[in-house]
């Protein structure tokens, strides 16, 4: 019996064995793969059922500020350092505390609130709407009032899933 949903299933991405697109993906991976120790049947067989999430279509639930090591929907707390000014310390310390489904939607839209009042101070609203982080500085009001939106969402997103966050330092 499961008591959680994976990451992955809430993300609704495509399965190996179940979805076209997925076993299109699947063997694309095959091809490219230099060691043919596998036939591609024995390749499938050993994939079947996994997750592609490289397919799902970008959303909230997957960040643009993560990190290589870590699955694509993990967002990098690191990244709040740099806002450290404009959430303070305490909050700051919250992006590293691990948080329920509830505690990541109350923190989610306390860091909302904090973003969107950053933001309307400086002119740089529109930014709540935009994916892909600014073209400027990471040190810009712009770059750190869209880390604040994407954190923001990003809780959100999970948190109306049923999902918290487990820190990791």
């Amino acid at each position: 019996m499961s008591i959680s949903i994976p990451p992955y299933e809430c993300l609704d991405a495509p399965r190996v064995g179940f979805d076209d697109i997925a076993n299109e993906w699947a063997r694309k991976r095959y091809d490219l793969r230099t060691e043919k120790d596998q036939s591609l049947e024995e390749f499938l067989r050993s994939v079947y059922g996994y997750y592609a999430v490289d397919l799902v279509a970008p959303h909230d639930g997957i960040p643009t500020y993560n990190a290589p090591h870590y699955e694509c929907y993990v967002f990098r707390a690191q990244f709040l350092n740099d806002c450290v000014e404009i959430v303070g310390e305490e909050m700051l310390n919250e992006a590293y505390t691990s948080q329920l489904a509830e505690g990541a939607m109350n923190f989610g839209q306390r860091l909302m609130d904090v973003a969107q009042g950053y933001a309307d101070k400086h002119g740089v609203s529109y930014l709540k709407h935009q994916r892909m982080p600014p073209e400027s500085d990471e040190d810009s009001i712009e770059s750190k009032a869209h880390i604040l939106f994407s954190a923001s969402k990003w809780l959100l997103w999970w948190g109306e899933r049923g999902h918290g966050y487990e820190a990791d330092f």
